[in-house]
């Protein structure tokens, strides 16, 4: 079984899952998405449940990838970019993966509220080292526990994509600036 077919089947999984939602989503699908049969789908994933866990592991790893490539340099324009990403998709945007693959994380979590039983996907674990690193440079507030601004800045981040979904409109890139006012004091 070839690799580069077990990623694109993970990759339209993921773009299905976070669109559809587990209960929604069907292998045929994902199958079109990844423009190959069901049949061979189920040769590399034998239940739905096996493709969404590696989907929510690959979406964790590219994550993973894009955050250990940033510039702690500059954290806190890191972080301005990043919401922004993520708030206000733009392909043009140099973060656009990383916007993705956030944002098909948060469309799975969300499913997981729906249908504890799934696995976790947890994001929040990605920005601490960068909020730390802000502190360190004064580029972040740093007269509040990072745990405390870790969670301010996820929820501001999920409660946009929220307010996307529930009413499909953009998010005026103001709010993001303001946010960024207050989370850098």
């Amino acid at each position: 079984m070839s690799e580069a077919t077990r990623q694109r089947i993970i990759q339209a999984a993921a773009e299905v899952f976070a669109g559809k939602g587990y209960r929604d989503a069907f292998t045929r699908d994902i199958a079109r998405t990844a423009g190959l049969s069901e049949a061979l789908v189920f040769k590399y994933f034998a239940t739905k449940q096996t493709l969404y866990a590696a989907a929510c592991a690959y979406l964790q790893e590219v994550q993973r990838d894009v955050v250990a490539e940033i510039d702690l340099t500059a954290p806190g324009q890191w972080l301005r970019r990043f919401a922004l990403a993520v708030v206000a998709p733009d392909e043009r945007r140099h973060d656009s993966k990383l916007a993705w693959a956030v944002r098909q994380g948060l469309l799975l979590q969300i499913e997981r509220c729906v249908a504890p039983e799934l696995p976790r996907h947890d994001l929040e674990g990605l920005l601490r080292p960068v909020i730390e690193r802000g502190q360190a440079l004064g580029q972040v507030r740093a007269d509040i526990e990072p745990e405390v601004l870790v969670g301010v800045y996820w929820r501001f981040i999920v409660g946009c994509v929220l307010s996307q979904v529930v009413f499909p409109q953009s998010i005026p890139e103001t709010w993001v600036e303001g946010f960024m006012v207050q989370m850098s004091g």
